[in-house]
């Protein structure tokens, strides 16, 4: 039942939706709050938040930056004030949790000459593809993508 009004719905907005999310479970799941835009961050960031150092305030200042990572080779360059204004903290909190994860080499700060200072965070994604072997959720889907799992395992996760 679910399913059908999900595809009745994208199909009467399919006009509005960016291609992008026509047939994506972001859409089915947040509806017309997806449009204005959402992000992807892998699991293993959240499971291993505590292990990476971060605090919760980090974490909330991390996904504001990486909200601002739209393509692989486009690094992000936030304002710190904006990111403080969304979060109803003081610019230097933000400023002061940047730093924070600079110095655990999660993010590097990049100057440019005549442009802004980009984050890179490449670091960040170096650190999860380490975590991602041990990880239980992890190996069981890398098993089914290599189609080791059987049949009725694959419909798993």
């Amino acid at each position: 039942m679910l399913a059908c009004y999900v595809r009745k719905m994208m199909n009467e907005n399919r006009s509005a939706m960016p291609s992008q999310t026509l047939s994506t479970a972001v859409y089915a799941k947040f509806g017309e709050a997806s449009i204005a835009g959402f992000q992807a961050v892998p699991d293993l960031l959240l499971k291993h938040q505590h292990h990476l150092g971060l605090s919760s305030t980090d974490l909330n200042v991390l996904l504001n930056v990486l909200m601002y990572w739209w393509y692989p080779g486009q690094k992000p360059y936030p304002r710190s004030l904006t990111i403080a204004k969304r979060m109803g903290v003081s610019a230097r909190t933000v400023q002061r949790s940047l730093l924070q994860m600079e110095s655990k080499g999660l993010l590097i700060r990049e100057s440019t000459q005549n442009g802004p200072t980009y984050l890179n965070p490449m670091p960040l994604v170096a650190r999860l593809e380490e975590l991602a072997p041990k990880d239980p959720d992890y190996r069981h889907r890398k098993s089914l993508r290599n189609g080791e799992a059987g049949p009725d395992q694959q419909r798993l996760g």
